[in-house]
């Protein structure tokens, strides 16, 4: 059989695949009676990157136990995502010592005990992840322990949840993170120091929460950062001041759009000297420094411009 690196298992429901790479079949399916219980076992060559990929909307018809992932160890790429999964077995993914990439979107995941990142004997595992996908799931808080092991995350992507609390040291072991996504939750608050430990990143998405204050330190030291979108949440001017993007020197992208901000005075800008895009609707009454150099927009556009920098404006 020659050598496969990526496989698709589109719409999983009611099969075995057993020893499929020995066998001449790419894999053999048959019914399975009542429960609709299905289990995953491989045998895998070298090499071997596989995308599982499920399309059904009951969790019964796709279950998974400890031994389904138990021969996959060079497994690199692992997507689980759009199947419904509320629980997942305590060790399921340790023996995956080589995954990179690790989709569970669009499950109903409630917590990280449900994760499959327990070893029997208590250790975590997935220590070589770099890209985590936990988004469109029931999740209600990031704890510290939460992701903690992934030392070598990247990207990690908890959008679409019902978090509203990120303990304050839960991504201070995340110093390799790049990419932060917790649009789209429940956040009222946010640690000062949330961010604090992570230098390495380059974007963070929080719009679509109920963000009423940015502590004055909770972007100090990220002068890597690149795209910040802080739009449609309840920020007050009074959590627009001159030390809260000091440091955010290469951002490039900055929505503030859709907020509770009445007015921005004229020194909270000062040291975005990369920004090429500023989002600014909805916020009525602000003053922009000199450099800036608005133009007077014609009746029917909203976007003023400055060299490298749009300002968008309704």
């Amino acid at each position: 059989m020659p050598r496969i690196f990526v496989l698709l298992l589109s719409s999983l429901n009611i099969f075995i695949l057993s020893d499929a790479f020995s066998s001449s079949s790419l894999f053999a399916s048959q019914p399975q009676p009542s429960h609709h219980h299905s289990a995953l076992h491989y045998t895998a060559s070298t090499n071997l990157t596989i995308r599982l990929r499920g399309g059904q909307k009951n969790s019964d018809q796709f279950n998974l136990t400890h031994e389904s992932l138990a021969k996959l160890q060079h497994l690199v790429q692992l997507d689980l995502g759009l199947n419904d999964l509320a629980e997942l077995p305590p060790d399921l993914f340790c023996p995956l010592t080589n995954l990179k990439v690790l989709n569970l979107t669009h499950n109903r995941l409630t917590n990280y005990n449900s994760l499959g990142l327990i070893s029997s004997t208590g250790a975590l595992c997935l220590e070589e992840l770099e890209h985590l996908d936990l988004s469109h799931n029931n999740l209600k808080q990031l704890t510290q322990t939460g992701v903690a092991s992934l030392k070598n995350l990247r990207v990690l992507r908890l959008n679409h949840n019902q978090i509203d609390t990120v303990a304050e040291i839960s991504l201070q072991s995340l110093n390799k993170l790049q990419i932060i996504d917790l649009s789209s939750n429940r956040l009222s608050t946010i640690s000062p120091r949330t961010f604090a430990k992570s230098e390495e990143l380059r974007e963070i998405y929080l719009q679509n929460n109920s963000l009423s204050r940015l502590p004055p330190e909770l972007f100090a030291g990220l002068s890597k950062l690149l795209v910040l979108n802080l739009s449609h949440n309840q920020i007050s001017s009074e959590s627009v001041q001159r030390e809260t993007f000091l440091d955010l020197i290469r951002v490039i992208i900055l929505d503030l759009s859709h907020n509770q901000i009445k007015h921005v005075n004229d020194s909270v800008f000062v040291s975005l000297y990369s920004v090429q895009v500023l989002d600014l609707r909805y916020v009525k009454n602000h003053h922009l420094p000199l450099s800036f150099s608005m133009f007077t927009p014609k009746k029917d556009q909203t976007t003023f411009h400055r060299p490298g920098c749009v300002h968008k404006r309704e």
